[in-house]
Parts: C-alpha cells; structure tokens; sequence
C-alpha cells in the first residue's frame, strides 16, 4: 500500500480532502493533518513522522501553500529524502495560480487549474503512482459488499470508482457496518458532476465508527442528493486473510 502525505495550506483543505478521498478508493494510505494530529500531539514530531512512513509527497500548490512556512518545511525534508535515495517522490499539483518555489520549478507538475478536468489530471497522478491496479480491498469489496448492486458509473469516472443510488448505498453502509470496515469519505457526484465530499476526519471519530458515516449520508439525503453516491474504503487486513483462505 503506497503512503501518500498531502503537503497543503489549510485554506486549500476542501481540495486536500477530494483528492485524498479519490486516492484512498486505489488503496493508498493518505496522511492529512487534521486526521493525524490530535490534541496533546507535537506538530513538528507528527508531520516528521508522516513524511517518514510516506513513498509519495502531493504537494498543493497555491498563493497561500507558497507563502505557507509549514509547507516549505514539509517539502524541504521530503525533497532531502528524494535527493538522498529515500524513496520518496515528490510530486507537486498546481491548483491555482501562484509563482511556484524555485526548488521546485525543475518539476513536472499535475494541473488541476481547470475543474472541468480535474478527473482527467487525477488519473494521470494515480498512472504515475502506479495505484491503477485493482487491489485486494477492491476484489474483497467487489465479492462481500457490492455483488448484487447497480454500478451508475457509465464511464463519466474511472471504472474503479463505483456509484450507488441511495438505496443502494444504504445497502453498502450496512454491510461495511456488518464487517466492520473503514470508510474514509463519501463523494456523491449528482447530475454526474461532482457536489462534495466528506471525510472522517472532519468528525474526530474512527474511519470504521458508523455514527460519522450515517450522519454524512444523511446531510446528502436532505439536501437532495438521490443517486451516484461513492465513497473510499479501507477494508481491514486480517478480514481480507480470513476470507483468502
């Protein structure tokens, strides 16, 4: 499983937690702050050890990342750890426009400037993390929890990435519930374009507490949201074992 830390302003976090959902549904195991970081903790010692338990470095560039000082820092230790064979890759997304740091100008950089193509720079960001492969939490999700259920997704999105109307996703929170696995964010996409996102960690609860996640379906719900509900999930180790034998 690829670890990936999001380098970010605080202002861009809506866009950290998209893109960190997105990359969850191929397996990786994003490290954002407000997940990570709880009371008590050091900053500095936590964000070190992000980086350290990490193979890729996203960084989100925008006016307010590039005068962020928490960001220098965090892309200076992951470009010493590129530069000393750490095997970390640092790959810088442009979300705006902003004057991009000179140590990072010799990058090739994904551009999400333009939303219209923010599916399209996706793909090729996970193409490059070698994350396109199904994994063993895809197969297992595929025989145990969405076997019997309409996949909406015709081709607006990767055809890794399955959608549900909301009946059908109340199937598949019932079933997470039952085998106890973690759900790291619901993305519906009405109308086939993208509304928002909602991640456990905006709740301060556990990804596999189903108090946050019926909460977030129920904020969709009433605000009208009917179909092409998707969501990222971590489905435990040991459960995939038992189930292999």
């Amino acid at each position: 499983m690829a670890g990936v830390f999001l380098s970010h302003s605080s202002v861009n976090k809506p866009f950290a937690r998209r893109l960190g959902n997105d990359l969850r549904q191929y397996g990786a195991k994003v490290w954002i702050d407000e997940a990570e970081i709880k009371i008590g903790d050091s900053l500095i010692e936590k964000i070190s050890e992000g980086l350290s338990e990490t193979d890729f470095v996203i960084v989100l560039l925008s006016k307010a990342s590039c005068e962020s000082e928490w960001v220098k820092k965090e892309v200076n230790i992951a470009l010493n750890k590129e530069i000393y064979g750490k095997q970390v890759v640092v790959l810088p997304c442009l979300i705006e426009d902003c004057n991009i740091p000179l140590f990072l100008i010799d990058k090739k950089y994904a551009d999400f400037r333009d939303s219209t193509k923010y599916v399209q720079h996706r793909q090729e960001l996970i193409s490059t993390m070698g994350l396109a492969e199904k994994s063993d939490d895809d197969l297992f999700l595929d025989q145990h929890i969405f076997y019997d259920l309409e996949d909406l997704n015709d081709g607006f999105d990767a055809d890794t990435i399955r959608y549900f109307s909301k009946s059908d996703f109340q199937k598949v929170l019932e079933r997470v519930k039952m085998f106890n696995i973690n759900i790291y964010g619901i993305e519906p996409w009405p109308n086939k374009e993208f509304y928002n996102v909602i991640v456990y960690e905006e709740f301060g609860k556990e990804a596999n507490d189903s108090e946050w996640y019926y909460e977030a379906f129920e904020k969709f719900v009433k605000e009208g949201v009917e179909d092409y509900f998707s969501a990222s999930y971590g489905v435990p180790q040991e459960l995939i074992e038992i189930f292999k034998k």
